[in-house]
């Protein structure tokens, strides 16, 4: 038997790093080339970095698609397919990629035959 309290229980470790400069947020994500940290981070820092601070209009960098037109054939519930669609086709593109369109039909298929 041990005299001691146990060990306080770990937290999870869930790979993210937070940091802050000013008004200035990054997130650290995923191992990078050195080319694509901020400005005076270490090789040791290298990383994924997301910006969380301020704001930015992704319609300057080219990362939004044109608005199409939307029927609703499925009702109000097939709009979580417009908006899925949409946030893919973003992400892809703010992670270096061309930008492309997708389907929704391929994401819901409302079909009653």
């Amino acid at each position: 038997m041990s005299a001691t309290s146990p060990a306080p229980p770990r937290r999870p470790r869930t790979g993210l790093k937070v940091l802050r400069h000013g008004p200035v947020q990054w997130r650290l994500l995923a191992p990078v080339a050195p080319a694509a940290r901020p400005p005076g981070h270490s090789a040791r820092a290298a990383g994924v970095w997301l910006w969380t601070g301020g704001s930015k209009d992704w319609r300057d960098e080219g990362a939004v698609t044109p608005v199409r037109y939307r029927t609703d054939r499925c009702g109000s519930g097939g709009r979580w397919a417009f908006a899925a669609a949409d946030t893919v086709e973003s992400a892809w593109k703010i992670a270096g990629n061309p930008l492309v369109v997708l389907s929704e039909q391929q994401l819901i298929d409302c079909s009653t035959e």
